[in-house]
């Protein structure tokens, strides 16, 4: 199972159809949504957005990574189109990966096998906006 968090909903859906022959996919358009859908889900990839309303990214990390749920050790993804890989503090922080949006669709499917350690490989080529 996957958990896509994103406030565009075309990004969301354009994510679904990649991630949806690999497994359920769940959507939630903001932070505070997907740490209530996390609290009781265990998922595979969490791959989330940074700047979005009632919970940015880093926060949802944050919560997921400090507060008891069944995703402390979940791989996340996180995506900005905002702020670059070094503007964030997760060093302290396991197992997330960063992609600077845009970006080709290659490199968010390298993020995903990377993230599941190959045992997802979500297949064709293109370029995802923001």
């Amino acid at each position: 199972m996957f958990l896509v968090i994103d406030d565009q909903e075309e990004f969301r859906e354009n994510l679904e159809a990649i991630l949806s022959p690999h497994g359920e996919v769940f959507l939630a358009e903001d932070g505070l949504s997907a740490w209530e859908i996390a609290k009781s889900k265990k998922f595979q990839i969490i791959i989330t957005d940074y700047k979005m309303p009632h919970l940015d990214g880093i926060s949802l990390i944050h919560a997921i990574r400090d507060k008891e749920n069944p995703n402390q050790d979940t791989p996340i993804i996180l995506l900005s189109g905002f702020l670059g890989q070094e503007e964030f503090s997760l060093d302290s922080v396991s197992n997330v990966q960063f992609a600077r949006k845009p970006f080709k669709l290659t490199q968010l499917q390298r993020l995903i096998r990377i993230a599941s350690n190959g045992t997802i490989d979500p297949g064709s080529k293109g370029d995802m906006a923001s």
